[in-house]
């Protein structure tokens, strides 16, 4: 975490067991923002949401309801680790 970036890690399948499980981890730099600012703060929640989208892939296609339920697990799971590791990166860098 202290590397200046933060994985955004997404589960797929968890709730159907028929489903394969796996977990894709996403590095979503931020040493260019400064997260004192609220721009910057701005600037990677937007980069972490699209990790997220990624890591499910989340796309604009139309899927089954049931993939749509399972990506939407995906993506919130994946926000709330995501957002855990934005809340402990290093002092000089968490805002103020």
């Amino acid at each position: 975490m202290n590397r200046k970036s933060i994985l955004a890690a997404g589960l797929i399948g968890l709730a159907f067991a028929s489903q394969p499980v796996f977990a894709r981890s996403i590095e979503v730099p931020y040493h260019d923002l400064n997260l004192a600012s609220p721009e910057g703060q701005q600037a990677l929640d937007s980069r972490v949401r699209a990790a997220a989208r990624e890591a499910c892939e989340i796309t604009a296609a139309r899927v089954p309801l049931r993939e749509m339920v399972t990506q939407r697990n995906c993506y919130d799971d994946a926000l709330s680790s995501a957002r855990k590791a934005v809340a402990n990166v290093t002092p000089a860098h968490r805002p103020a």
